[in-house]
């Protein structure tokens, strides 16, 4: 490739799309157990054991996604879905953070936003 010539049109949004999901997912790493200890009161082997089981399926559901992706759906939805379920993830995580106080509020919203994160990961 010389000088002159430009990048793939699709590199721009598989830039963009990589940069989101690992965003996405070592974000919630860097807090999550603090998160779990802190504010949510687990036990410290509680929060080893879920932190271990979230990161298990962060990398074992795109096997299942990758699977739909391509016998049924394709890549552009795939990745639209997977982004929206990260997107409501995210959401649903704030949430928990926000009721945190009230933890029949608070652990709904963290067990669901966890889950759509894996899920939404996978579809990646």
């Amino acid at each position: 490739m010389s000088a002159t010539q430009a990048h793939p049109k699709g590199l721009y949004l598989l830039f963009a799309t990589e940069m989101w999901e690992r965003f996405s997912y070592y974000g919630n790493r860097a807090l999550l157990a603090l998160f779990m200890i802190s504010a949510l009161s687990f036990d410290k082997h509680f929060t080893s054991a879920l932190y271990g089981q979230y990161t298990g399926l962060v990398f074992l559901t795109p096997l299942i996604g990758g699977y739909i992706a391509d016998r049924y759906w394709g890549n552009q939805r795939s990745i639209l879905v997977g982004g929206l379920l990260m997107a409501a993830g995210q959401f649903s995580l704030f949430f928990a953070s926000t009721f945190y106080t009230n933890l029949a509020l608070a652990l709904p919203f963290f067990y669901s936003g966890l889950g759509l994160i894996c899920l939404g990961n996978g579809f990646f």
